[in-house]
Parts: structure tokens; sequence; C-alpha cells
């Protein structure tokens, strides 16, 4: 302070108590501190002043939400009372009633959206929000309507399995028809998917699949079947009897033919012509015998008919 008497302000001073001395300063010089001290003062810390009290949110109203893969996008705004929101906290839940906590994620300012993930696809969940800002947090929310995340997509790869042609993948996520088959094999049909190359028949063309899974199917090919009918005749005769045939047509040629009689004598014929006699030997004279045939295709199909007749 300057001047004879008077007054200054210490500041600076942290809370807690204080006692003063002084000395005096002239052109001369300085006085010595003087002996005796001020009383003992307590200092305290000077309240904040503000020019507005904050109040707790209001209790927002249900977020929206929208499914992605593997997450949920909530949507928040705030309450129709209370103080002005600072942030969110959002938390995803699953089941009813006795509700599971799945995940969380802030929203920072009024209002605004956060993901929350990850999370399971094929689960449904429900979202609620709570407000925050520095007087508290508001109450939660209702509970958003209900979302279920769509399943991961699964891809099916198709192997042609000896045949040929190509086959595009078929990708998708849910319960849907196979695509038709688009591969051939010269002199086989085709007879629906397998699991193994060397597999029983576990889908037939346009069948549904689930696509739960990654998954590769091989096409299965079988013996066609034949067009037209068989002409077996026989007539009774002694040891040595004449097996007349005619076959039906088949997409791969003929290559063999084999004539066996009911009692178990049998003879082999080759010839690519679907139709021709067999001379089957050692048959008991004038026994009453039927006979079958089989023919052979290049393809490795076998084919039976029906027994002969007498002409």
């Amino acid at each position: 302070m300057t001047g004879a008497s008077g007054f200054c302000v210490v500041t600076g001073l942290t809370p807690g108590s204080y006692w003063a001395r002084s000395r005096a300063t002239n052109t001369a010089g300085t006085s010595l501190w003087n002996m005796q001290g001020s009383e003992l003062v307590s200092v305290t810390a000077t309240p904040a002043t503000s020019s507005s009290t904050v109040s707790v949110p209001g209790t927002p109203p249900a977020p929206t939400v929208v499914a992605g893969t593997a997450k949920v996008t909530a949507t928040v705004a705030a309450g129709t009372s209370g103080g002005a929101p600072a942030s969110y906290t959002v938390t995803a839940y699953t089941g009813t009633g006795m509700e599971t906590v799945a995940g969380t994620c802030t929203v920072a300012g009024s209002s605004g959206f956060c993901e929350v993930t990850p999370l399971t696809a094929g689960s449904t969940y429900t979202v609620k929000a709570v407000a925050k800002n520095t007087a508290g947090d508001s109450g939660a929310s209702d509970a958003s309507s209900p979302v279920t995340l769509a399943a991961p997509l699964r891809t099916v790869t198709f192997n042609a399995n000896g045949g040929e042609n190509t086959m595009g993948d078929q990708t998708a996520n849910q319960l849907t028809p196979l695509k038709a088959n688009e591969f051939t094999k010269t002199g086989f049909a085709f007879d629906g998917w397998a699991t193994t190359s060397t597999g029983d028949k576990a889908y037939g063309n346009g069948d549904n699949y689930s696509f739960g899974e990654n998954a590769t199917l091989y096409a299965r090919w079988v013996c066609p079947a034949l067009s037209g009918s068989w002409t077996v005749t026989a007539a009774v005769g002694g040891v040595i009897r004449m097996v007349v045939f005619s076959a039906p047509t088949t997409t791969s040629s003929w290559t063999t033919f084999k004539a066996t009689a009911n009692s178990g004598q049998s003879a082999t014929i080759s010839t690519s012509s679907s139709s021709g006699s067999i001379q089957v030997r050692g048959l008991v004279k004038k026994a009453n015998n039927t006979f079958t045939v089989t023919g052979t295709t290049a393809n490795g199909c076998s084919y039976t008919s029906q027994n002969s007749t007498t002409p």
C-alpha cells in the first residue's frame, strides 16, 4: 500500500488460517517488521458463481433403432423436460422381462446416434437411453421397438463332380431355393446334389437350402432312363436256345448284351446294335425256360429286360 496509512488486499491464498505483519518504507530507508502480528484470521474458498443453475435432464424418448451387420444403430433425442443433455449412454438388451445387457455405446451432445457392436446375427434386441449432464442422470427411456439382426451371408459352391460346363456360386442368409443345375455329363443324367463327391442325394434340383454355413454341393450323376421298351423272345427247344431281343434307345452306345436263363445258364455277345440274338447252351431239353437280357452301354450303365416270351 502507499501513503501514511491505509489498507491492501493479499490475494492468491489457499483456504486456511493466517496473521499479518507490516513495516514502513520511505526515502531514508525501511523500518523493522512490527513485533506483534495481527489477529489470526481464517480464509475460506470463494464459492463459484454461475449465471444459471444446471438441471438434471428429463427422461429421453425411446431411441429409434436400425439393424445392421452385427450391430444396432440407435438415434437419441432430449426429453421434453429438464436440463439439456451433455451425453447419453445407450444400452442394448436381449430377452424380455429379465433383460440381459448385450452392449453399450455413448452419444456426445444433446442428440445424435451411436452403434452398439458387436452383436449376434439372428438375435433380437431392444435399446434404452439415459441422458446425462453435470447435474446428474435422467431415468432410462422406454425400450425401442425390437429389431432382429440378419444372419450373415453364406456361400454355396457347386462342383461338377466329373461333369462339364461351369456354374456360379450362390449366396444367401436364409432358406432359399438352390439354383437350377447348369452342369452336364455325356451319357448320364443329373440326379441332384450330394454333400460329398461320393455321397447320397441330399438335395434335388431347386430344393430349399438353409444357407446356415458355407458349403460345397457335388453334382450326382446316374444312368439315364431308356427310351422305349424291351422285346425278348425265346422258343421252347432243346439244350440250345436262341434268345432274340430288341433293346430301347439309350444316350450312350450299347457294347454288350447278356442273356440269362431262369435256370442260371447265360451267354454274352458284343455289339453296338440295339437288336440281335444270343445262343444260350447247356439247357435241359424241352424245359420251360424264360430269359432276361442285360445290356451294357459305353458309359458303364447296365439295363435288364423283363422276362422273355415265347414267339
